[in-house]
């Protein structure tokens, strides 16, 4: 989801490809440390060893640097339709579960509570939340018209049973998890899909 940065790099020196994913990673990283008050573009710079300049140049706030950040990690496929209910909400929701509970889970979470506080964040927030919302819409209504679950399903209640649960299962995982722990996790994923699904399909 990120984008190249776009860097005044002056006569003679070539824009550095890489300065967009450095800056994404390191401000996850200083956000995740330290949440909203201690998240500064010095801070971020520091971290991804670049200068101010080139973050100024490229993200004109705070929060856009953040949010853009975060969705750059997602691995999330808006377009995923495997044929399956089941198969489509579980890549779904494993794909959250691996967002949240991935090397940038801090700042992910941290994210779910500090929007809520600051307005100009949540904004931004729900913009990014909804892209996944609208792409978990569109699994659902496909499998109406294939007649895999009820048209009376009640789509948000559906989703908020998955995904609501996905934020369980990460926040209930040991800090930090084993491996087997975390393979554990994932198969709870599928099972919470599972569970979901036997009360709308037909």
């Amino acid at each position: 989801m990120s984008t190249p940065a776009v860097t005044n790099s002056g006569p003679g020196r070539p824009p550095d490809p890489g300065l967009a994913d450095r800056v994404h990673r390191a401000a996850c990283r200083v956000y995740g440390r330290h949440g909203w008050r201690g998240f500064t573009i010095e801070a971020v710079a520091k971290e991804a060893a670049v200068g101010k300049a080139s973050i100024y140049a490229r993200w004109s706030s705070k929060e856009d640097l953040l949010t853009e950040s975060l969705a750059a990690q997602v691995a999330f496929r808006s377009d995923v339709d495997t044929g399956d209910i089941r198969s489509d909400l579980t890549v779904l929701a494993q794909a959250v579960f691996d967002f949240y509970d991935g090397e940038y889970g801090a700042a992910a979470l941290r994210l779910l509570g500090e929007a809520r506080l600051n307005p100009d964040l949540g904004i931004r927030f729900e913009a990014f939340r909804d892209d996944a919302i609208r792409a978990a819409r569109k699994v659902v209504r496909r499998a109406m018209d294939r007649g895999e679950v009820s048209r009376e399903t009640d789509v948000s209640a559906l989703l908020v049973a998955i995904f609501g649960g996905v934020i369980m299962q990460v926040v209930s995982t040991p800090i930090p998890p084993t491996k087997r722990q975390r393979v554990t996790a994932a198969r709870d994923v599928s099972a919470l899909v599972d569970l979901v699904l036997k009360g709308v399909q037909t």
